[in-house]
């Protein structure tokens, strides 16, 4: 049996009880590593010391973090997870590079399974455009490659 993929996730909102009802469910999944955060400045913080596999995160801090993200050419999976939005909003997030944008609705376990699922696929296919990126430099650091 194929073990699952340890996923580390920084989760920013500002809503406390939120974030530790999200880290609650997605802990007793056992694949995630979660870093809840209030700030932006926090968000900084954990991604200056820990690698980071996603990011999730409320609408308006998120658009600030996708935005710095955005000038320091760091490229990661960005799943907005908000209570409500506007198609304004929304574009604006897509524009600046998020991968998914999934409302809260009522907060029971069927969003969390999707938020869940949703983050899975995304770094799985994160994962895979980065070792198919890198896998040209393999002939360059073999003096007899195999082909």
């Amino acid at each position: 049996m194929e073990r699952p993929l340890m996923i580390s996730l920084l989760h920013l909102d500002s809503d406390k009880k939120f974030l530790e009802k999200t880290r609650r469910y997605l802990d007793k999944q056992g694949n995630f590593s979660i870093f809840p955060v209030l700030s932006v400045q926090e968000a900084f913080t954990i991604l200056k010391t820990r690698k980071i596999d996603a990011i999730i995160s409320g609408q308006s801090e998120g658009i600030e973090l996708l935005k710095a993200l955005k000038s320091w050419d760091i490229a990661l999976p960005f799943i907005f997870y908000t209570v409500s939005a506007g198609k304004e909003q929304i574009i604006e997030a897509l524009n600046l590079g998020a991968d998914y944008f999934l409302l809260k609705g009522d907060g029971s376990g069927a969003k969390f399974a999707q938020l869940q699922q949703i983050v899975e696929v995304f770094v799985a296919r994160s994962k895979t455009e980065h070792k198919m990126l890198n896998s040209h430099k393999i002939p360059d650091q073999n003096p007899a490659p195999v082909m």
